[in-house]
């Protein structure tokens, strides 16, 4: 539990560093294979899951994707040790955000921390949040000691 709270800090409070360069169009699927290889997921920890992230080693590929019309978006970020390499936010139901290798390539076999939450006017929906942690792995899925 330690961990989470550290994490939820971080995350909520660290600067960005870099935002992605391609979005998707509204209505987007988010469930789309981006290409073979291993494949990590997570939606949002609210009752009925606003957002989702998914995560493919093998391109470096994060998506976070608004799933519902509320008012909140959906936000997703992920780095090494609590830094945030990227933040993207999904605006609206069906809006996904995506970054990949062209925008920055991630070391082979580190552990990344990625989190994701909904926000409305810079505030997280405290029951939304949730985290886990992610080798990046071309070959294999495999999570990191939490």
């Amino acid at each position: 539990m330690a961990l989470r709270t550290a994490a939820a800090g971080a995350a909520v409070a660290a600067p960005l560093v870099l935002m992605p360069s391609t979005a998707s169009a509204a209505g987007a699927s988010t469930t789309e294979t981006a290409a073979s290889g291993p494949h990590h997921w997570m939606y949002s920890d609210d009752d009925n899951p606003g957002g989702r992230v998914d995560f493919w080693p093998a391109q470096d590929k994060l998506r976070v994707c608004d799933l519902q019309k509320d008012g909140y978006s959906a936000q997703a970020t992920i780095g090494p040790g609590g830094r945030n390499l990227y933040h993207l936010k999904g605006k609206g139901k069906g809006d996904c955000q995506t970054f990949d290798k062209s925008d920055k390539d991630l070391r082979e076999g580190e552990c990344f921390i990625v989190t994701i939450g909904l926000y409305k006017n810079g505030q997280l929906l405290d029951q939304s949040w949730d985290w886990a942690i992610w080798r990046n792995d071309n070959d294999e899925k495999i999570n990191c000691p939490q």
